[in-house]
């Protein structure tokens, strides 16, 4: 039995006993479909990936969070997107078999996710988890291959910045869950870097998303979100103040005073219609001007 920090391309008649983790729904792809899997055992993790018929010997054995010795798999170095890393090709020879509870070695690892301010996504790469306000979220339609595939985009938001997120799975796509303003964790998007140097997330199938979850973080930018938006609407009322309307005058009658009053507030309402209009606009501009250069 080896850990899983000791593993390396070429070793032969090697045994890890490890805990499941993330593992993804069955995909479709050209040569036929996949899933993938990580494998962790407290001194590191390995994904582990299988392919067309090794799908159908795998794919209902393997639970998230129980634990397995794996041993015949290959070992193999993949590069994505920039990013190398070794990971364990199932196959015909591999040995997959479930850990009893009551062993002595049995392996639970507890699953503790580090979840980053969105200014620090700047000094990140790989994986990444973040917590957010969403202030956007829009459907389009891009090439993928020779296909074309829906997408939404969105923009989450905290004290420190905002970044773009792309949701690629159907069942985000089409999800009603996604109101402005609610707060968002998701956990394990890939971090992607913009040739225009910008960067943005991409979430997948093995990805978690929890709304609003009861955390005091979640309150946090709740507070942070209602003094935002109170500080914008005080200034925004004294812009109207200072450029639209006279100030009120002790000469002026009571009903006067009501309709300046009515009058302000309507024009308030407009004004905050038009700003939230501009916003949307600018960010759809962002995103379009992000999309453009990154297939360039």
């Amino acid at each position: 039995m080896i850990a899983i920090a000791d593993l390396k391309t070429g070793l032969t008649g090697w045994t890890i006993k490890a805990v499941a983790q993330k593992k993804s729904k069955i995909s479709e792809y050209e040569s036929g479909k996949y899933f993938s899997c990580y494998f962790h055992d407290g001194t590191d993790e390995i994904k582990a990936i299988a392919f067309n018929d090794n799908v159908n010997q795998f794919f209902n054995k393997i639970e998230n969070d129980k634990c397995y010795t794996i041993s015949g798999a290959l070992i193999k170095v993949n590069t994505y997107r920039n990013v190398t890393s070794m990971e364990l090709r199932l196959n015909k020879t591999t040995e997959l078999t479930v850990c009893d509870e009551d062993d002595e070695d049995f392996i639970v690892i507890p699953k503790k996710t580090n979840y980053v301010k969105i200014e620090e996504c700047n000094d990140k790469t790989g994986e990444v988890s973040i917590i957010g306000v969403l202030s956007n979220i829009m459907k389009k339609t891009v090439a993928v291959g020779n296909s074309q595939k829906e997408i939404a985009e969105a923009t989450i938001m905290d004290e420190t910045g905002e970044i773009m997120v792309t949701f690629w799975e159907p069942e985000h796509v089409n999800s009603n869950d996604f109101t402005l303003n609610s707060v968002f964790a998701i956990e394990d998007m890939f971090l992607k870097q913009l040739k225009s140097g910008s960067k943005r997330l991409n979430v997948n199938a093995t990805s978690k998303i929890k709304k609003n979850p009861a955390w005091d973080r979640t309150e946090e930018l709740n507070n942070w979100l209602k003094n935002k938006c109170d500080s914008d609407l005080r200034i925004n009322f004294s812009q109207v103040m200072d450029n639209s309307f006279e100030v009120a005058s002790p000469k002026k009658t009571k009903r006067e005073l009501d309709e300046l009053l009515n009058d302000a507030e309507e024009e308030l309402k407009k004004i905050e219609q038009k700003e939230m209009q501009l916003g949307r606009k600018k960010i759809r501009l962002m995103m379009e001007i992000e999309t453009l250069k990154s297939s360039m």
